[in-house]
Formats: C-alpha cells, structure tokens, sequence
C-alpha cells in the first residue's frame, strides 16, 4: 500500500471513530422529542384561513374542521401564531364567540 493510501485509511479510520463517539455521546434514545408524533407542516393558505378565522371568533374545533386537521394540530398552529405575535389572544380563547358573553 502506498505511503497516500496509508495516510487516508487511516485518516478515515480516526474520523469514523469520532463519529461514532459522538453518535454515542447524542444519541437519540436519550432524548424525548416533544410532539413527534404531530402534523406541523401547514399550507400557506391554510395559515392564513386559520388565522383569518382565528380573527373571526371561531372556536379551534370548527377552524380544525374547516382546514380539515386535527383539533391538536390547529391548536399547535395557532399558539405558534400566538406566540410569534402573528394574531393576538382574545376572549373566549379556544372557544371563540360561543363563551363570549
């Protein structure tokens, strides 16, 4: 083997086994994925739609349905609106205008 080829090998050696260590060091099993399991890829559209009905006091149920997903993943959706300030808490909350008297 030449004096190039010996020098790569074991270059290449010396990086898988840095990998490995850190594969170890982080390894997935250690940690707890919050919400994995959720549907959290949204449509443009449908970001709009729910927060323009967000806006109009609808309640998180009939958003969801109307965007056809899930209670949860609307609801997701719109506490990550919430939070980024892209729509603005109002009363009734989740229930929209039904609870507002």
């Amino acid at each position: 083997m030449n004096m190039i080829a010996e020098i790569s090998n074991q270059q290449l050696k010396t990086e898988n086994e840095v990998i490995t260590k850190l594969e170890k060091a982080h390894s997935l099993k250690d940690y707890y994925i919050t919400l994995d399991h959720a549907n959290l890829d949204w449509l443009p559209e449908h970001v709009t739609k729910v927060e323009e009905m967000w806006r109009n006091g609808f309640p998180v149920s009939e958003i969801a349905q109307n965007v056809k997903r899930s209670d949860k993943d609307t609801f997701l959706l719109i506490y990550d609106r919430l939070e980024l300030g892209e729509i603005e808490a109002r009363k009734g909350g989740i229930f929209g205008n039904e609870y507002t008297s």
